[in-house]
């Protein structure tokens, strides 16, 4: 059986929550990663940066970047188990903590079909300004530019090589590709 699972749907949150935290932490930013259950089924979950109980995007670890991840995961049972899947993802990477800011340079985002359809690309990229093309201008805020998944190890990767953020250590390679081998044992997808 693949996939991350727990006895129940607390402990599978817990395991894929600590995970994540773990690796941010050891890696980008301080902030502590916590989900909150969003359902009266106890079956749904969101994660995301908090404070004061609302979610905010997490200062890194290079000034003038903020990280806003808000992920909504789900536990449907399977065996005696109770297995995780991701029904949306949300990553923006942004110049303050304002969950809804219009400060932003990149938006990651995914939505299962199963929480909203959609004829645009599932897994797509926001940049904020316009494209020329041809005799149009296509505002690529408003694009649904396809991306495929976006892991969260990609993310980091794409925030310490490309955006120059400052990371906590020189191990951080071997950190994401550990965790990306827990992500392919709990998802049997290749990355």
């Amino acid at each position: 059986m693949s996939g991350l699972t727990g006895r129940n749907p607390v402990e599978a949150f817990e395991k894929f929550t600590t995970h994540l935290g773990k690796l941010i932490n050891q890696t980008i930013s301080d902030a502590p990663l916590s989900y909150i259950v969003v359902d009266d089924k106890h079956n749904r979950a969101y994660l995301s940066f908090r404070r004061h109980d609302s979610p905010i995007a997490a200062p890194l670890l290079s000034q003038g970047l903020y990280l806003f991840l808000g992920q909504v995961v789900t536990v449907v049972p399977e065996d005696k188990n109770w297995r995780l899947k991701t029904l949306q993802y949300r990553y923006w990477i942004q110049a303050d903590t304002d969950q809804n800011t219009q400060k932003w340079f990149f938006r990651f985002e995914y939505s299962s079909p199963n929480i909203k359809p959609t004829q645009s690309p599932r897994h797509h990229l926001h940049i904020p300004c316009a494209l020329s093309c041809g005799k149009e201008s296509i505002q690529l805020d408003r694009t649904h530019i396809p991306t495929g998944w976006v892991t969260v190890e990609e993310l980091i990767r794409f925030l310490i090589v490309e955006l120059k953020v400052k990371c906590k250590t020189k191990k951080w390679e071997q950190l994401l590709f550990d965790s990306e081998d827990k992500f392919r044992e709990w998802t049997a997808r290749t990355i």
